[in-house]
């Protein structure tokens, strides 16, 4: 007897559903709105420059890292008065996922999630190499910075509501940290 299967697909989304860059760009995005793409809205690959400006990132979803931007390691990362609300990820940073060193002035990160750390923002460089020119710790810079609302609850980590960082060198100025929720430390 043969048995009959029923075979389902299952989408599987990735990185970058509306902005992909390659290794070693300078990237200039301002003035956009990257809405409701499956698979995180913008993925920037390894020794990237990226300056973003005045940007909405909302209701990116299904992405297994960073639901609106994902930053892969070694490059720099500018971002201003943009938003990230709604964004979510599968795993690790609901609206932000970074490998590099970041700045963010003037940015709003609202109602985001991840399944894991990090419901805006997640930032750790896990560099095992033996280059004495390649800095292991991240610097992250926050100015004038608000996160609300933020959530890393459902996983069995679920560190940071809004924060998540690991092995970083992390300066604030002028923000506010307002009803974020994780699931076992550190909102």
């Amino acid at each position: 007897h043969y048995l009959s299967y029923i075979y389902e697909i299952t989408p599987v989304y990735t990185k970058g559903a509306a902005l992909g860059s390659d290794i070693e760009n300078t990237v200039s995005v301002a003035n956009c709105e990257f809405i409701d793409h499956l698979g995180g809205a913008v993925f920037i690959d390894a020794n990237c420059v990226v300056d973003i400006d005045k940007c909405l990132f909302m209701d990116n979803t299904e992405a297994p890292l960073g639901g609106a931007l994902q930053i892969a390691e070694l490059g720099f990362a500018q971002v201003t008065d943009s938003t990230f609300t709604g964004n979510s990820a599968a795993t690790s940073g609901g609206a932000v996922y970074t490998l590099s060193d970041a700045n963010f002035a003037g940015c709003l990160f609202a109602d985001n999630e991840s399944g894991n750390n990090g419901g805006a923002l997640y930032a750790f460089f896990n560099y095992t190499g033996t280059d004495p020119n390649i800095d292991p710790i991240l610097h992250i810079d926050l100015k004038s910075c608000t996160f609300q609302g933020n959530q890393a609850v459902l996983g069995a980590g679920g560190m940071g509501g809004a924060l998540y960082l690991r092995e970083s060198d992390l300066s604030t100025d002028n923000c506010y940290f307002l009803d974020n929720a994780a699931r076992t430390g550190g909102a």
